[in-house]
Order: C-alpha cells, then sequence, then structure tokens
C-alpha cells in the first residue's frame, strides 16, 4: 500500500499515525530520498537560540483568497441563484 502525497488527515491524540503511514517514510529512510513529504534544510535555516525544528513541510504553499468582499458577496448570490433554481425543478417533480 502506497501512502498519497500526505497523510491526507487530521493527527492528533485520538487519530495517531499507524504503519501504513510510515511505509513512505521507511522507503525513503534507506536512501534519503527528499519528497512532498520529506525535506530538509539548511542549518542557517533553524533557529540558535531555540532549535526549533518543528514539522512545517515547506512543500505546502498557503493559497491567500484574493478576492474583496464584494466579489465574493456576488459569488454567493450567484450560487444562491442557482440553488433556488435547482430546488425549483426538483420540487416541481415531486
Amino acid at each position: 500500500m502506497e501512502l498519497p502525497t500526505y497523510v491526507g488527515r487530521n493527527l492528533g491524540k485520538t487519530n495517531s499515525l499507524n504503519e501504513d503511514d510510515l511505509i513512505d517514510f521507511i522507503k525513503l529512510a534507506k536512501t534519503r530520498k527528499l519528497s512532498y513529504n520529506s525535506w530538509s534544510i539548511g542549518i542557517d535555516k533553524i533557529n540558535r537560540t531555540t532549535w526549533d525544528l518543528r514539522t512545517k513541510n515547506p512543500n505546502i504553499v498557503e493559497e491567500n483568497d484574493e478576492r474583496t468582499s464584494e466579489e465574493i458577496l456576488s459569488e454567493i448570490e450567484v450560487l444562491d441563484k442557482e440553488s433556488n433554481l435547482i430546488l425549483k425543478n426538483i420540487k416541481e417533480l415531486l
């Protein structure tokens, strides 16, 4: 079983890593090959005061919604109209 390019679920105390989650790690650890889920950073990027080695994946790029409030509201109105039309058609079928 191959792992997708990410675990694909929230991990925590009640939903921890399991053996299937480690398949990709075990395969790549032998060769130290980099992938979407395995990366390295230069020593110069590590805070030497805290030695913080957090596991923030640099391969994940956060996308910011650049739309204005007016654009978002306009899109909501269009989607509402489409939903109302679909509901009307369903009611007619009943």
